[in-house]
């Protein structure tokens, strides 16, 4: 990481935004006099409160809870202590009106288990943490979820649904569709999983028809309207593609779009994509781990391409991922080993997208795995999760167009 820095990215002039206008996006570290956020692999992910006044991150390794609050800028820890690594990740927000106005007037907050035995929840008109259901047994239980229809939160039942389903790491992450059903992304399986939450009814759709192999696809998205759901590309060569109104899968993007960074010798093709959003116009962005440019992925068409600089900075691995659309229609990756926030805008009336580069800051140079993930807080900015970083980098998009 000794080679990061202006003379580093000298060759990416047109790539890095240097200085931004006051309405322009920027960086900002959070709480920067309070005490360091110490230790590895601290938080796994976040979630917004319902009521919008705070920002939490879910412990992995860390023994309690981040809680940020959106108006101050203030970072504290509460709950806990809750020993133990890799406990949760990621998680879920439910309104009061779905928890009781009564008992939880700001709704609340679920971590979902991972090597830990039971479910988090965080009751943000109290900042009181609690764990709910289990205990379970086993590790690596849960990747990613979603807030379905049915059931009532606020009774703190906790309860399995279908399967038994063989193997390990099967399913990476919960997408809601338009038609209510929640699809697991496939990492180790070879088909999609299907779950309706009307009925409990769980079963994998195109089973057998996805290559075999880890890591294949890492999380995905659905388009704004519901219907398509879009896995993004890891160690596997082509864009999963699921269509809800059918439960159709196919592969999707023509062979040899898809390449890991020439670092990789020999080429593996490992690593490829972790994470992406849909910008204002409408494209999937998919963001580089190991790649060396932006993948374009085009709903309307299925088109699949590259687009922008080759990001050939000396952190070649793990640059960014995950992500989000901001207010001002573009998409903000969250850095790993990158020392630079990805910003990619469309551009008004259409062509190559612009690809660019926004410093972190001195706070977090040399820093590695700086982030797992982030959170779009009510303010509209991004709050990314400390993972190693000992800070949390408030992201602060551009201002909406007129």
């Amino acid at each position: 990481m000794s080679g990061e820095g202006p003379a580093a990215a000298a060759a990416f002039e047109s790539a890095v935004v240097r200085a931004f206008a006051p309405a322009g996006p920027r960086c900002e570290t959070l709480d920067p006099g309070a005490p360091p956020l110490m230790g590895q692999d601290k938080w796994l992910g976040g979630m917004r409160s319902p009521c919008g006044r705070f920002v939490y991150g879910v412990p992995g390794s860390a023994q309690r809870v981040l809680q940020i609050s959106v108006a101050t800028g203030a970072v504290a820890e509460i709950g806990g202590p809750f020993p133990g690594k890799f406990k949760w990740l990621r998680g879920v927000e439910v309104p009061p009106e779905v928890m009781g106005e009564r008992e939880f007037p700001c709704g609340a907050c679920f971590a979902l288990p991972s090597n830990a035995g039971a479910v988090l929840r965080i009751d943000p008109a109290t900042q009181s943490v609690a764990t709910v259901g289990g205990p379970f047994s086993g590790d690596w239980l849960w990747h990613g979820g979603a807030l379905a229809a049915n059931g009532v939160t606020r009774t703190g039942e906790v309860r399995l649904v279908g399967g038994p389903f063989p193997g390990r790491q099967k399913w990476y992450g919960g997408i809601l569709a338009a038609n209510g059903a929640i699809y697991g992304i496939p990492q180790t399986a070879t088909g999609v999983l299907r779950i309706d939450p009307r009925t409990d009814e769980c079963r994998v759709i195109a089973e057998g028809q996805l290559p075999e192999g880890g890591w294949k696809w890492h999380g995905g998205l659905a388009t704004d309207d519901g219907r398509f759901i879009f896995g993004f590309p890891n160690n596997a060569d082509r864009v999963l593609k699921v269509d809800t109104l059918t439960d159709e899968v196919s592969l999707i993007g023509a062979e040899g779009v898809l390449r890991s960074g020439r670092h990789r010798v020999p080429q593996d093709g490992r690593y490829k994509y972790l994470g992406g959003a849909i910008a204002s116009d409408g494209n999937v962005y998919v963001f580089p781990c190991d790649a060396e440019r932006v993948l374009c992925i085009e709903p309307a068409t299925d088109e699949v391409y590259c687009v922008g600089p080759e990001l050939l900075l000396p952190w070649a691995e793990n640059k960014w991922q995950n992500g989000f659309r901001a207010r001002d229609g573009a998409v903000y990756a969250i850095p790993q080993r990158a020392g630079y926030i990805l910003r990619v805008e469309p551009r008004a009336g259409g062509g190559e997208p612009h690809v660019q580069l926004l410093p972190c800051g001195a706070d977090f140079e040399g820093v590695k795995d700086k982030f797992e993930g982030g959170v779009m807080g009510a303010d509209g900015c991004i709050y990314c999760i400390p993972l190693r970083a000992k800070r949390v980098l408030k992201v602060i998009p551009g201002e909406p167009s007129r």
